[in-house]
Formats: structure tokens, C-alpha cells, sequence
């Protein structure tokens, strides 16, 4: 029905069936033969027309057309429109699209970038950090299409990470050299520090430096921003394996930190400590230390009591309480699917109690695997 709908459409017409088509083909509706149908209707020879609120990176997850190396094709495109950032193109409309894009390149194509596009990424982001620190002020500024300078900074940071964690083959120019110092210098002037950033930045510039030290001064930073991209940082290493972004030992000694939020009870904090654990508790759980075991079941347990709402909540902290009970309730489920020995913990016991209350919420009901 959709697919003959698009036929004789004009553009503008087509976009909205389009849109449904992907909607569908991500929640796995799609035949591989429809998948071709789909990948005819948005590639115009060798060049990918995708909807406009999509990233172009869903070309990757279609069949790729006859004679067209996609991941190249994409590398090429997006480093051509990045140039923009150093004032030898037109510049990117959509920073945080660009961004986006560039670093799902990265992770779900790896090898694909050559030394020198690696090159005009790292010149073109240091112009882009240090347009950015001319507006930061006290970290946080208008620049560009009106985003948050200090998070797109964080992202281009996070992006650089990701780049030279994952090709790790690469020997950088001395032109290469000078666009970290300029990209370190720009972050540190701005008062924003990204551990993976700095870590890797360090290795190529031949200064010593420790990931897991690193991790683990990010979580002690009182700086909310650093420590969600430490989280981040965790989730990704965790999630691709196969990019080898993190030793396990530096890894463990982030979980360590989270799971220490955890039995703190450290409100900003604790969502995303909530989260990385409970995707090591389903991916990794050989990581999770008996120390932070402990300090987890002593946070659930606290936890158990501290998120319950009640009649004298506001709307604002029945709403984080809400948030933090339904992360602590898919971290309770998950480590009751994990085989933690012959006796479960009572406090999971507890949670999974509350997870079968048909009077729960249904966020909580249905939290977790």
C-alpha cells in the first residue's frame, strides 16, 4: 500500500510515505525485497536523496545500489560539507545533524575514513572550537544556529575521541599534531575537559596519560556535563566491543565510580550511573567488581524507599522521581536476569515485586529487558 502510494507522487508528497516506509523497516516490518524497494525510491543514480528529517546515515542500513561503496560515498559527502567549519566550503546548516552523522560513521563504519579526510576532520573541528570559545563567555553562549556552545564543543570533543580510539593505525602529519594542540587548547580555555579526548590527545602528543585514571577523575568532577560524557564515553565501550575503545580495567574502574553514585545517591548523576550499569550488567556483567555489587544492592535498597511518590510530591519531583526509579527498576531486572549465584539478593526480590505491581506505573512495569 505505501510503496503504491509513492508511485507518481511529486517530492513533497512522498517524503511523509517515505518516512512511514523507514518507520517501518527500523521496527523490523520490512522484507528484504521491500528493503531494495525502499533503498530505489531514495538513491538517484549514486546519489543518496534521503528525507530531510533523517540523519543520511540510514543509507548504511539499506542494501547498498549496484557500483556504489556507501560508506565511502558518506565519508565523502560529510567531509566535504565539513570543510564549511574552516571557511573553505558552505557551512554545515545543521551543526548537531553533521555532528550526529560524522560520529555514526565512525562507530558503525570503522576503516572507512582515509588519513587525509581524517585530516580535514581534525583541521575543520579545531576552527569550529575556536569559533565556539569566542562565544562561551561563562560556559554557556549562543553561536552559529542558536545550540549550546559548550555542548557542541563537548560532542566535537567526544567525536575526536571516537575518531582516534577507533583508527588506531593512524600516524598523525605534524599538521595533524597542530590541529589537537589547537583542539586541546581551544577545550581548555573554555573550561571543558573530555577524558577520552584528553587521553587520546596526550597518547599522539607523546604526554603520559591513564584512561582509568582519567575515567575516574571524571566522575569525582563536580562539572555535570563532564561527567555525563564519562558516562557516554562508558556506554559506547560497552555497547562496541569490537572497537576497542577501552580496556577492560579502565571500564571496570568507571562501573566502580557509577556504582559508588549509586550508593551516594548522587541526584544529577544518578540516571546515567543507573543506565551504564545496568548495560554491563546485560553486555559485561564479569566487569562489575564485588565492591560495586555491594554498593549497588545498598543503593537499590535506598533507593527502593527514595523514589516512591507520594501525595505530597510536586509534579517536578514526582517527575524525577519517576525518572530515577524507572532506571533503577530496569537495573534491578536486569541483574535478576544475570545469575548473581544461588541466593538471589532479597532487594532484587523487592524490585521485582514492584515490577509486577499492577498498580506501578507502567514506565516502571515495564522497565528494564
Amino acid at each position: 500500500m505505501l510503496f503504491a502510494q509513492c508511485g507518481g507522487a511529486d517530492n513533497d508528497s512522498k517524503e511523509p510515505i517515505v518516512d512511514r516506509l523507514l518507520h517501518c523497516m527500523y521496527h523490523g516490518l520490512l522484507t528484504h525485497e521491500q528493503k531494495i524497494r525502499l533503498r530505489n525510491l531514495l538513491w538517484d543514480g549514486q546519489q543518496f536523496c534521503g528525507p530531510k528529517r533523517w540523519h543520511r546515515t540510514i543509507c548504511l542500513d539499506l542494501p547498498a545500489p549496484e557500483n556504489v561503496d556507501v560508506p565511502h560515498y558518506l565519508a565523502g559527502v560529510l567531509v566535504g560539507e565539513i570543510t564549511g567549519y574552516t571557511g573553505e566550503g558552505v557551512r554545515p546548516r545543521n551543526d548537531i545533524a553533521i555532528l550526529r552523522e560524522i560520529q555514526n560513521l565512525i562507530v558503525f563504519e570503522p576503516s572507512t575514513l582515509t588519513n587525509n579526510q581524517i585530516s580535514t576532520i581534525l583541521s575543520a573541528f579545531a576552527s569550529r572550537v575556536y569559533s565556539l570559545s569566542a562565544h562561551i563567555g561563562d560556559k554557556l553562549g549562543i553561536a552559529g544556529l542558536g545550540e549550546i556552545s559548550a555542548g557542541q564543543m563537548y560532542q566535537i570533543a567526544h567525536i575526536c575521541w571516537l575518531l582516534i580510539g577507533t583508527y588506531k593505525a593512524w600516524t598523525p602529519s605534524e599538521t595533524d599534531l597542530q590541529s589537537l594542540r589547537c583542539l586541546s587548547e581551544g577545550l581548555e580555555k573554555s573550561h571543558i575537559r573530555h577524558c577520552g579526548f584528553h587521553y587520546v590527545c596526550c597518547k599522539k602528543l607523546g604526554i603520559d596519560s591513564d584512561m582509568a585514571n582519567e575515567l575516574a577523575e571524571c566522575f569525582r568532577s563536580v562539572e555535570g556535563q563532564e561527567a555525563h560524557w564519562g558516562f557516554e564515553m562508558l556506554a559506547v565501550a560497552i555497547r562496541r566491543p569490537n572497537l576497542s575503545l577501552m580496556e577492560d580495567s579502565a571500564i571496570r574502574i568507571g562501573l566502580d565510580s557509577c556504582a559508588q553514585q549509586i550508593a551516594w545517591g548522587a541526584p544529577k548523576l544518578l540516571p546515567f550511573a543507573l543506565q551504564a550499569l545496568t548495560l554491563a550488567a546485560a553486555n559485561k556483567p564479569d566487569l562489575i567488581s564485588k565492591d560495586a555489587l555491594d554498593a549497588i544492592l545498598s543503593g537499590l535498597s535506598q533507593l527502593k524507599k527514595q523514589t516512591a511518590i507520594g501525595a505530597e510530591d510536586t509534579i517536578d519531583s514526582a517527575c524525577t522521581k519517576g525518572h530515577i526509579r524507572e532506571n533503577a527498576a530496569a537495573l534491578a531486572k536486569t541483574l535478576h536476569c544475570v545469575n548473581l549465584g544461588e541466593n538471589e539478593p532479597e532487594i532484587l526480590t523487592e524490585w521485582m515485586d514492584i515490577i509486577n505491581d499492577k498498580n506501578e506505573f507502567a514506565e516502571i512495569r515495564n522497565a528494564g529487558i
